[in-house]
């Protein structure tokens, strides 16, 4: 039997599985359900669980760079990190991200995050815009978080917040996050009209999902 990592019990009334970024299984069940009832459930969906942590297994061993930090993503593409002399903030130039030679060590990750974060922040207003204006919606603000689980959310405020590592994807995935959000000014849920409408301005809708996908471990990435 495959290893169970957490079991998350709430008034929920059906069992649910799923496989974080970083290939955990986790089980979402009701309080009171049994644990013999949870074993059995994992035991029938026993190779839809393998089958799934080997996928996410691969797709990290094929980012290693990535995940250690050796290398960053930016917009989809991977560049190496530089020490350069002559520079005095980030600079991004051909396959490197360059880092001033005298910047203190400590301060590296934290000048990183903040240098995504400035570009998530105008990526956001940027592509939220464009597409709020083809949709003919307005939402009231535009902003960014750090959410762990989530690459965008829309609440009932018509509030839009994408997460900084969006500026870690392709643009396309980028498009595909503003237009979701943007679809939930319409429709708060995920039904069939809510994708009927995200599909109508993206028809690649369903590619984009599964690439998005792909990309979950980098929601974990710049944490602690």
């Amino acid at each position: 039997m495959v290893a169970i990592d957490a079991i998350i019990r709430s008034k929920r009334k059906t069992i649910s599985l799923m496989i974080s970024p970083q290939g955990k299984l986790i089980i979402k069940a009701p309080l009171n359900c049994p644990m013999d009832y949870i074993t059995n459930v994992v035991n029938k969906r026993q190779d839809w669980i393998i089958k799934n942590q080997t996928k996410i297994l691969q797709h990290t061993t094929l980012n290693q760079d990535i995940i250690t930090y050796k290398k960053v993503m930016f917009l989809g593409k991977v560049y190496r990190l530089a020490l350069a002399d002559n520079i005095k903030k980030l600079t991004l130039y051909n396959d490197a991200l360059y880092i001033p030679l005298k910047m203190p060590k400590n301060k590296i990750k934290p000048n990183i995050i903040k240098w995504y974060k400035q570009t998530a922040q105008n990526l956001a207003n940027q592509r939220v815009s464009l597409y709020a204006n083809i949709m003919h919606l307005i939402p009231k603000s535009v902003s960014i978080n750090n959410t762990k689980t989530s690459w965008g959310l829309c609440n009932n405020k018509n509030e839009i917040k994408l997460n900084w590592r969006i500026a870690m994807l392709p643009p396309e995935l980028i498009d595909y996050i503003a237009v979701h959000e943007l679809a939930h000014l319409k429709e708060f849920n995920h039904s069939k009209k809510f994708w009927q409408i995200v599909i109508s301005v993206l028809p690649q809708t369903q590619s984009y999902k599964k690439e998005l996908k792909k990309g979950d471990y980098l929601l974990q990435l710049f944490r602690g």
